[in-house]
């Protein structure tokens, strides 16, 4: 028999025990009046308080027996006496590291000057039937930490920080676009007829109630957020959850979490000056002051100072010395092949522009930047520049090296928004599986009449990396997507 067979034959035999005694080992309430942070805060009143938690130690001295008691709000000590307990210091010894137990008493300070409840009543309240594993023992096992994040979450103080941080951000932003910008929040369909809203592979389905229609898991909820623009709305945003049958890594994984806003009357620079007050915003609720810390470096994300803007040729000329307007397509050709850059379908001088730029420049982009203006052949959403040949009125947002955002100005004129598709068609025959599908029901919504408009694509999984400094995706979600194991 193994170890942890053993262990668990021994809690089942103190659960037997509990229940000879006629203890409940899984009751169906406990009235807890504080949290184990408010009842801390009751030190030296006198007043009674009545917590619950996982007990995570105890430590047994003769007659009087020390339990920490953990909750969400944080830990503390807890005296047991046989005196003040009676019989319900008797089922103590049935109690283990992982069980939880209600108490009632006041907080005081003992001889050492901890924080301790002098239980006055406890009652049992869960019985667990497996060992909780040591910090040493989840660290060496990287893959159990994910697969079995509540362990993870159980033994490391950072794992819940940064999930309870992930969440705070999510509430910070609804606030800040429900109030701060006046934004209405709606909802789209994650199942689609037909995918949309970016360059992605999609994960297909079937829906039994539809004769086994082909369906998609939606990539982006762009093309539905536009419809409801179409339907009168002018200030909307989705935090939508997004599937892209693609590859995984430290930055990207096949399910992942990001918010988009549309408002209606507006261009990319008003969207970029949106984004810099939520990050702003967000920091501070989050960190606070106006210092963030992005791998080793330290960022200033000054309120008083716009963030550098370059255009995507300009920061190859910049960052690379690199002036890609004076070379042919063969010398283009030449430099994607010379780093090994395979663009998706066929060759073009925008989409060689861009993978060079993405190779070579995003990783220096540590202070706040915004690129803007890329090739058109790769921004198939976004609105002709309206100046510039050849490019559109889009940006993406890099801090720490990383793609945070990333929008555009518009297409509203349903005319050019067809021969963006109908070019998605031809590069979809010719072997791009990212393309994007012909949506004749989106263009005909479009032909209703669309107000000038901006958008905005932020990544909240990216977000989260970024705000509490974490450069790997899996570490901010909760459950990441994993190998399955056989």
């Amino acid at each position: 028999m193994s170890r942890i067979e053993q262990t668990i034959e021994a809690k089942l035999a103190k659960r037997q025990d509990l229940e000879a005694r006629g203890i409940s080992v899984s009751p169906y309430a406990f009235a807890k009046k504080q949290t184990i942070a408010q009842a801390i805060e009751l030190l030296d009143t006198a007043k009674v308080v009545q917590t619950a938690g996982r007990v995570h130690a105890l430590r047994a001295h003769g007659k009087v027996v020390f339990l920490d008691l953990v909750d969400t709000s944080g830990k503390i000590q807890v005296m047991c006496h046989s005196a003040r307990l009676g019989e319900a210091f008797a089922w103590l010894a049935d109690t283990d590291p992982g069980d939880f137990v209600g108490v009632s008493g006041t907080v005081e300070k003992t001889r050492t000057g901890e924080v301790t409840i002098i239980a006055d009543g406890l009652t049992f309240l869960g019985k667990a039937l497996r060992p909780l594993p040591t910090s040493f023992n989840v660290a060496l096992d990287k893959e159990c930490r994910f697969r079995q994040r509540y362990l993870d979450m159980l033994i490391n103080d950072k794992t819940r920080d940064i999930l309870s941080k992930r969440w705070r951000i999510i509430a910070s932003l609804r606030r800040f676009m429900q109030d701060e910008l006046g934004y209405t929040e709606v909802e789209t369909p994650i199942l689609q007829p037909l995918y949309g809203g970016t360059n992605a592979r999609p994960f297909v389905t079937q829906m039994k109630a539809l004769d086994d229609a082909q369906m998609y898991l939606r990539i982006a909820p762009e093309l539905y957020l536009k419809r409801l623009i179409v339907g009168g709305m002018e200030k909307i945003f989705e935090i939508a959850r997004n599937f892209r049958n693609e590859g995984i890594d430290q930055s990207h994984l096949p399910e992942f979490t990001m918010v988009e806003w549309y408002h209606a009357y507006a261009d990319y620079n008003v969207m970029m000056d949106e984004i810099e007050r939520l990050i702003r915003y967000l920091h501070r609720q989050i960190n606070g002051g106006e210092t963030l810390f992005v791998g080793d470096h330290e960022v200033i994300l000054d309120g008083a100072q716009p963030w550098r803007r370059y255009t995507l040729k300009d920061s190859l000329q910049k960052f690379m010395n690199l002036d890609v307007d004076a070379l042919s397509d063969a010398q283009l050709q030449d430099l994607l092949d010379h780093y090994s850059l395979k663009p998706v379908g066929e060759f073009t001088r925008g989409k060689a522009i861009f993978s060079l730029f993405d190779h070579l420049v995003t990783s220096k982009l540590v202070a706040p930047t915004w690129i803007i203006d890329y090739p058109q052949d790769v921004s198939p959403l976004a609105k002709k520049h309206r100046s510039q040949s050849g490019l559109v009125e889009r940006y993406e947002l890099y801090i720490g090296g990383k793609e945070i955002s990333d929008g555009w100005s518009e297409i509203t004129d349903p005319l050019e928004q067809r021969a963006r598709f109908e070019n998605e068609q031809k590069r979809m025959r010719e072997g791009d599986d990212e393309a994007q599908p012909m949506d004749e029901d989106f263009l005909m919504a479009m032909e209703y009449g669309m107000p000038p408009l901006g958008g905005v694509g932020l990544g909240i999984d990216r977000l989260v990396m970024l705000l509490t400094n974490t450069w790997s995706i899996k570490e901010v979600i909760a459950f990441p997507t994993l190998k399955s194991v056989c």
